[in-house]
């Protein structure tokens, strides 16, 4: 009887849980998010150069290679060491033409599906400063290659390009190949207009619906990894500041990789900015004790996606899992001290996607993709620096969670329209 129970626990899991997963080297393209299409649809039906539809994407990734590099390029295993190196990636529609292309990828309402597919990569070699003493000894052998330097290279190359010199990294969830955070942080580098330069960290997740409690033990050891790779972004390249992006499972590694950079007490820490955390299934009490360690004095701000909608994390309630730092506190139950906490600490921010067109899409897990408005936010974020009420959003009444009001379109429109923006909407979490 027990394992029968055990084994119906696992499929509900699985099932819940799928929405985090993808086709192992394409994806479809995510909706355009508001501000895009708002601020590009026009220029780009007027432009009449010729475009590259994607440049390729950088990527740093803990699994081990395939033989021979074969696809799908990296393993869902255990590697040793962290691989530095550059992919390549196409947008196609049929046999549009590059301005067609991406000219409906701006499209606020897409007619067609637009494919975004992985068709190979270029690995640099290692980032020596991730390597153990119990790394395999073949990583320590003369002429074994690292890749740190072509990796900054290629790095400030993409800021002198954009003008831009902030990095975006993007760290993704459960039950996802190598190629799922590339092509995912592919298309948010596309519609953050390729400014700075933007890394897709691919810890070792199994593609495989059984395994997501591996893949929390996976979650847990990557951390590491991400802190390595963090502190060699802000010493090595001309990055003024390193956003992080994170989903689901993947936001344990976020928040772990910060909790080791607040506790360590020699040397300069990264000089990381905003810390974005979508789905979050990281025990909620597990966070606040992360943020009474100092997470918040390592960034400049962290902010996290709510929602009430997210199928995922409430099946993990009903499978005995504590509140997740990515639900939305039920009516009226928000203890008045961690109000107190959250008005206490500006750079810690709460925002409600219940009322965010697209939020529901799917199990409601993967909102920063499937909505528009949250994806927008995200943007508005990352590349203009606004405080929440300079982004459109309006404070819940009677506690400091910020939400989308039903006019966030026009708000969003106002935002695009004042250039520049006022210098007190500027966030000064900095």
């Amino acid at each position: 009887m027990m394992r029968s129970v055990e084994a119906l626990l696992a499929i509900t899991l699985a099932l819940s849980l799928a929405g985090c997963g993808g086709a192992p080297y394409s994806l479809t393209m995510m909706p355009a998010p508001m501000i895009y299409a708002e601020e590009q649809a026009k220029a780009v039906l007027d432009d009449t150069a010729e475009h590259e539809p994607h440049p390729g994407l950088l990527y740093a990734t803990s699994r081990p290679p395939t033989e021979d590099g074969a696809y799908p390029y990296y393993r869902d295993d255990r590697g040793d060491v962290i691989r530095l190196g550059h992919a390549k990636l196409t947008v196609r529609e049929n046999d549009a033409s590059e301005a067609e292309i991406l000219a409906l990828a701006a499209a606020a309402d897409r007619e067609r599906d637009l494919t975004l597919t992985l068709t190979g990569i270029e690995e640099f070699g290692l980032l020596e400063r991730s390597l153990l003493p119990f790394s395999d000894p073949a990583h320590f052998a003369p002429g074994a290659p690292r890749g740190e330097t072509t990796f900054a290279q290629v790095i400030d190359t993409q800021f002198e390009r954009s003008g831009n010199r902030e990095i975006f990294v993007y760290v993704h969830g459960y039950r996802v190949p190598f190629s799922n955070p590339v092509l995912v942080a592919a298309e948010f580098w596309h519609f953050l207009d390729y400014e700075g330069a933007f890394i897709a960290f691919s810890w070792p997740s199994t593609f495989n619906r059984w395994a997501y409690l591996t893949d929390l033990e996976n979650a847990d050891l990557s951390a590491h990894a991400l802190r390595d790779l963090l502190e060699f972004l802000s010493e090595e390249t001309s990055a003024e500041r390193i956003h992080i992006l994170g989903y689901s499972a993947g936001t344990r590694v976020v928040l772990d990789a910060l909790h080791n950079i607040a506790l360590e007490e020699n040397g300069a820490r990264p000089r990381l900015g905003q810390v974005v955390l979508t789905g979050s299934d990281v025990d909620r009490a597990i966070l606040g004790l992360k943020l009474e360690d100092g997470v918040l004095d390592a960034v400049d701000s962290l902010t996290l996606y709510l929602s009430e909608s997210d199928q995922a994390l409430k099946i993990l309630r009903f499978l005995g899992f504590r509140p997740r730092a990515g639900e939305m506190w039920e009516e009226g139950t928000m203890p008045p001290q961690v109000a107190r906490y959250i008005l206490e600490h500006p750079k810690l921010i709460f925002i409600n996607v219940a009322e965010a067109e697209g939020s529901t899409r799917g199990n409601g897990h993967g909102y920063f993709r499937s909505s528009p408005w949250v994806s927008s936010d995200i943007i508005a974020s990352f590349i203009h620096g606004l405080k929440p009420e300079a982004r459109g959003l309006v404070l819940v009444e009677g506690e400091p969670i910020w939400r989308f009001p039903s006019d966030y379109p026009a708000r969003l429109r106002r935002i695009r329209d004042a250039s520049p923006p006022p210098e007190e909407a500027i966030a000064e979490q900095r």
